[in-house]
C-alpha cells in the first residue's frame, strides 16, 4: 500500500513539472500574441484613419468645387447678358454697370461682390452691402494675368485678400467679357467669402482635432483651419510636398512633419478639384490618431501582465498543490480514522444502510448494545430480514419521506430487541452519496420511559380536564346567581336614587312652607287689623260722629295695611312661583330652552330656607346670561346635591362658612359652572372614591353615599358634560362642571370613572 502511494506521489510530481512547462509555453505564446495584436491594431487604426480622412477630404473637395463653380456660373450669366446687349457689347460703361449691378447676390451665402475692369485698367465694384463705386483692382495678380494673356479664356481663381470696403477676407474668381464679335471688352470678377469656408472647416477641424486646408496648385494657401491670419495667402510654391501633390494622383494620403509650417507631424489626406487647380487637405496629428490605440495598447499590455501574473500564480499554486497532495493523503487517512472513530464511539446508536437493497453496511457499538445484536450478525444483512421493525408500513413511509427530502427529522418508531421486547426510539436520518453508492445514516435515541411517563401525564391531564369541567359548571351556576344579585342591587340603587330625589324635594317643600308661613301670617294679621278698623269706621259713621280727621286716619291706615298686605303676598307669590318651576324641573327630565342666570337665581331663592337654619351661607357670583337648551331639572338636582353635600360634610366643626356658585360661557358651545366652599376639604385617600356609589363618611348620620354618584351620572350622561373636583385638606373644595349649551339629543353613555388625580368627592 505504501509503495503504491509512493509511486503515485512521484507520478504527481512529474505531472506537475509537465503542467508548469506547458503553462510557461502558453505564457510565451500569449505574450507574442499580445504584441502581434497590438501591432495589428496600430495598422488597423492608421488604415481606419486614412479611410476616414479620405471621406472627409472628398466632402471638402466637393464643397469647394460646388462653391467655386457657383461663382463661375454667376460670371457666365453676367457674360451672357453682356454679349446679348448691344450697348454693353460696344463698351458702354454705364450700360455695363447697369447689367452687372442688376446681378442679385443678396440670396447667396458665399458670393460677396462683383467687380469690373476695363481693358484700359479702369475698374469699379458693386456689392449687396455697398453701392457701386470705383476701385483700384487692376493691379491684382489675377487681373493682370488676364489682361496680359489674351489667350486665357477660362475663369481663374485669384489670391485671397481683405476687401477694402469692409475688410472681410475673400477669394476672387475672374473671367473675360466678350462682345458679339468675340472681342474682349473687359474683365468681370466675383468675391467668394472665406468665412463661408471657415465655418465648415472649423467645425470639421474641431470635431476631429484636425487641420483642414484648401490650397492652390499655383503655390498659395486659400483657407486653413484652425484659423490664423498668418496662414491666409501664405506662399508655398517652393514646398516639395506641393510639387509632389501637383504631379501625383487625384487623391491620396501622405505623412509630413512640417507641411504648411505646422508644428505637429500629421497624416494628410488630399483630393484635387477638377479644373480649378485647387487641393483640399485633411490632416490629423499622430498623437490624436494613436490616442485610442495607445489606450488599447495599455489595456492589452495590462491584461497580458495580468495573465502572466495569473499564470505565475497558477504555477505556484500547482506546485504548492502537488506538495500538499501527500499531506492531504495522510490527512485523509487520519480523517477517515477519526470518522470511523466518531461513528464507532458515538453514544447514540447509529446504523449505515445502503439503498435500495437495504443492506446494513455498518453499525456502531451503541446500536449493537441497545438492540442486543452482535455486529458480525447484522453487517451485510437486509434490515427487513432481521425482524427489527415492528411496523413495516411505517418504515416504508419514513423511507419515502427521506428519499423526497434527503433528511428525516426525529420520529417515534417501535423497534424489536433481540429478546423480543418492543422499545420506543426517536429516529432521525439523512441521505448522502459516496461514489456510486447511495447511503442512509440513521441515529436512534431510546425514549421508552419518557413515552410511558408522557402517557401517564396525558391520563392525569384528562382527569384534570374533567375536574375543570365540573368546577366550570359550578362557577357558571354561581355566576348566574351573582348576575341576579347584581340586577337586584341595580334595582335597589334606582329606588335609592328616586328616594334621594324625593327626599331633596321634601326638604325643598319644608323650607318653602316655612318661608311662606311668615308672609301669610303677616298678611292675616294685617287683614284682621284692616277688618277691625273697618268695623270701627262703620260704627262711627252710623253714629254720625265721623269727623274729617277720623276719615283721614282711616284712609291712611287702610292704605298702609294694603301696602303691607301687597308686599307680603307678593313675596309669597314669588316663593310659590320659584317653587313651582323648581319642583316641576326636579320631578321631571323635561328638555327646554331656559336662561341660565335666571334659572340659577330662582333655584338660589328656593334654597335660601335650607341655609337659613344654619350659620352657613350660599351666594351666587357672576353668572353669564346664556340661553341654554338642556334639562333645567337635572341641573337643579346637581346644584341641590352640591349644596347638601357641602352642608353635610364641608363645615364640620366650623361656626361659619360660605358656598359660592359662578358661571361663565367658555365659547359658543360650552359653559362652565364652579361650585366652591371654604370648608375642611377632602382627605387625599378619599379623592378617587367620591363618585363611587354608596361611598360616604357620614353613613348613618345623614349620608347615603348616592348624592355625588347621582351628580356624576347626570352630568356625564343626561347633560353630556364633564366634572372635575379639586381639594386640599383645610382649604375647601372646588367643583368644576363643563356643560354643552345644547345638550345631546341622546344622553351620553356613562363613562368609566377612571378619574385622574385630584378628581373625586368626600
Amino acid at each position: 500500500m505504501k509503495s503504491i502511494l509512493r509511486d503515485g506521489y512521484h507520478s504527481l510530481r512529474l505531472l506537475g513539472y509537465v503542467v508548469v512547462a506547458l503553462f510557461l509555453g502558453i505564457a510565451a505564446l500569449m505574450g507574442w500574441r499580445s504584441l502581434s495584436n497590438i501591432e495589428e491594431d496600430r495598422k488597423l487604426t492608421l488604415s481606419s484613419e486614412v479611410s476616414n480622412g479620405m471621406v472627409a477630404v472628398r466632402a471638402l473637395e466637393e464643397h469647394a468645387t460646388q462653391t467655386f463653380e457657383d461663382a463661375i456660373r454667376t460670371l457666365d450669366r453676367v457674360a451672357l447678358r453682356v454679349s446679348a446687349d448691344k450697348a454693353a457689347s460696344r463698351g458702354d460703361i454705364k450700360r455695363l454697370r447697369a447689367l452687372i449691378g442688376a446681378q442679385d447676390l443678396e440670396e447667396s451665402k458665399h458670393l460677396k461682390a462683383l467687380q469690373f475692369v476695363a481693358l484700359d485698367g479702369t475698374s469699379w465694384i458693386t456689392s449687396p452691402d455697398y453701392p457701386a463705386h470705383q476701385a483700384v483692382i487692376s493691379e491684382r495678380q489675377h487681373i493682370r494675368f488676364l489682361l496680359d494673356n489674351p489667350d486665357q479664356l477660362d475663369a481663374i481663381v485669384g489670391r485671397p485678400y481683405a476687401s477694402r470696403y469692409d475688410s472681410q477676407l475673400v477669394v476672387p474668381v475672374a473671367r473675360k467679357l466678350f462682345g458679339p464679335d468675340h472681342k474682349p471688352i473687359g474683365i468681370v470678377s466675383v468675391d467668394v467669402r472665406l468665412a463661408y469656408f471657415g465655418e465648415l472647416y472649423s467645425r470639421v477641424a474641431k470635431d476631429n482635432n484636425a487641420c483642414v486646408a484648401l490650397i492652390s496648385e499655383d503655390g498659395f494657401v486659400i483657407v486653413r483651419s484652425p484659423f490664423e491670419a498668418r496662414y491666409i495667402d501664405r506662399e508655398i510654391a517652393d514646398s516639395p510636398v506641393l510639387a509632389s501633390l501637383t504631379k501625383g494622383d487625384a487623391e491620396g494620403y501622405f505623412f509630413d512633419e512640417a507641411f504648411l509650417d505646422d508644428e505637429l507631424p500629421r497624416y494628410y489626406s488630399y483630393r484635387k478639384t477638377a479644373g480649378l487647380k485647387m487641393i483640399a487637405l485633411y490632416g490629423r496629428d499622430t498623437e490624436s490618431i494613436y490616442a485610442s490605440w495607445q489606450d488599447r495598447r495599455s489595456t492589452h499590455l495590462t491584461f497580458a501582465a495580468v495573465r502572466g501574473v495569473m499564470l505565475i500564480l497558477l504555477i505556484v499554486t500547482i506546485s504548492v498543490f502537488v506538495r500538499r497532495l501527500r499531506t492531504a493523503r495522510d490527512d485523509l487517512r487520519d480523517s477517515q480514522a477519526k470518522f470511523f472513530g466518531l461513528f464507532e464511539h458515538s453514544p447514540l446508536p447509529m446504523i449505515l444502510i445502503r439503498y435500495p437493497d437495504n443492506v446494513i453496511m455498518e453499525v456502531n457499538a451503541a446500536w449493537a448494545t441497545q438492540l442486543g445484536y452482535a455486529r458480525s450478525a447484522v453487517i451485510g444483512r437486509d434490515t427487513t430480514t432481521l425482524n427489527i421493525w415492528v411496523d413495516l408500513e411505517h418504515r416504508k413511509q419514513l423511507i419515502g419521506r427521506l428519499l423526497k427530502d434527503s433528511f428525516l427529522p426525529p420520529h417515534d418508531v417501535f423497534l424489536r430487541h433481540q429478546d423480543g421486547r418492543t422499545l420506543t426510539f426517536e429516529l432521525a436520518a439523512s441521505e448522502f452519496e459516496t461514489g456510486r453508492e447511495r447511503l442512509f445514516v440513521f441515529t436512534l435515541y431510546e425514549v421508552t420511559l419518557e413515552r410511558q411517563r408522557e402517557q401517564e401525564i396525558l391520563e392525569l391531564n384528562q382527569q384534570l380536564e374533567s375536574r375543570v369541567t365540573s368546577r366550570t359548571a359550578k362557577l357558571a351556576s354561581a355566576n348566574e346567581e351573582l348576575t341576579r344579585a347584581l340586577d337586584s342591587v341595580r334595582a335597589m340603587q334606582g329606588e335609592l336614587i328616586r328616594s334621594e330625589k324625593m327626599a331633596a324635594l321634601g326638604s325643598l317643600v319644608a323650607g318653602v312652607a316655612h318661608e311662606l308661613n311668615t308672609p301669610i301670617g303677616n298678611s292675616l294679621t294685617v287683614a284682621t287689623t284692616i277688618e277691625d278698623h273697618a268695623a270701627n269706621f262703620a260704627r262711627t259713621k252710623d253714629a254720625g260722629q265721623l269727623t274729617k280727621r277720623q276719615l283721614d286716619t282711616f284712609i291712611a291706615s287702610i292704605s298702609e295695611g294694603s301696602s303691607i298686605l301687597t308686599r307680603t303676598l307678593t313675596r309669597a307669590a314669588e316663593l310659590v312661583s320659584s317653587f313651582k318651576q323648581v319642583a316641576v324641573d326636579q320631578t321631571s327630565d323635561v328638555r327646554r330652552r331656559f336662561p341660565l342666570r335666571t334659572t340659577l337665581t330662582e333655584l338660589a331663592t328656593t334654597l335660601e330656607p335650607v341655609c337659613r337654619k344654619t350659620p352657613f351661607r350660599f351666594k351666587l357670583g357672576d353668572i353669564d346670561e346664556v340661553q341654554m337648551d338642556s334639562y333645567p331639572g337635572a341641573l337643579a338636582q346637581v346644584i341641590n346635591n352640591f349644596l347638601n353635600n357641602s352642608l353635610l360634610h364641608a363645615f364640620e366643626g366650623r361656626e361659619h362658612g360660605t358656598m359660592t356658585l359662578t358661571g361663565k360661557q367658555l365659547d359658543e358651545k360650552y359653559v362652565e359652572l364652579i361650585f366652591a366652599d371654604d370648608g375642611v376639604g377632602i382627605p387625599h385617600e378619599n379623592l378617587t372614591k367620591v363618585f363611587d356609589p354608596f361611598f360616604t363618611t357620614k353613613l348613618g348620620a345623614g349620608g347615603s353615599g348616592l348624592g355625588m354618584h347621582i351628580v356624576y351620572n347626570v352630568i356625564t350622561g343626561l347633560l353630556g358634560g364633564s366634572i372635575k373636583l379639586a381639594s386640599t385638606p383645610g382649604h375647601g373644595v372646588t367643583i368644576t362642571v363643563r356643560l354643552p349649551i345644547v345638550a345631546p339629543r341622546t344622553p351620553v353613555a356613562e363613562p368609566e370613572r377612571n378619574k385622574p388625580s385630584g378628581a373625586g368627592s368626600r
